[in-house]
């Protein structure tokens, strides 16, 4: 299934709080706020320039991690390796490893 975002959005993951929010920056922005099922921190999706993919792995699979983190960070793999397969991986392309932090 493909589903093509129609406007610019700031996707909010199921339990993060609309107060993390800077309301003049989204309005002056143009974003529309949504939130999603799963978790997970602020995403911006916008139809020209952003590509979100889903991948779920189920426990049943011999390749799911219990720890989040680790999930995560396997999954990373999987993409880029699949972009470069593709030959369509930037050179200067990175995949971060580590916790999350907050900040301004």
């Amino acid at each position: 299934m493909q589903c093509v975002p129609t406007a610019r959005a700031l996707v909010l993951g199921s339990r993060q709080s609309g107060e993390i929010l800077d309301q003049r920056s989204v309005d002056e922005c143009g974003l529309e706020v949504v939130r999603r099922r799963s978790g997970g921190g602020a995403v911006l999706v916008d139809p020209e320039d952003s590509l979100w993919i889903d991948i779920e792995v189920g426990v049943e699979d011999p390749r799911y991690l219990a720890d989040p983190m680790a999930m995560m960070a396997s999954v990373g793999k999987w993409w880029m390796a699949a972009l470069q397969a593709l030959e369509c991986c930037p050179s200067d392309i990175w995949q971060f490893e580590g916790a999350m932090e907050c900040d301004a």
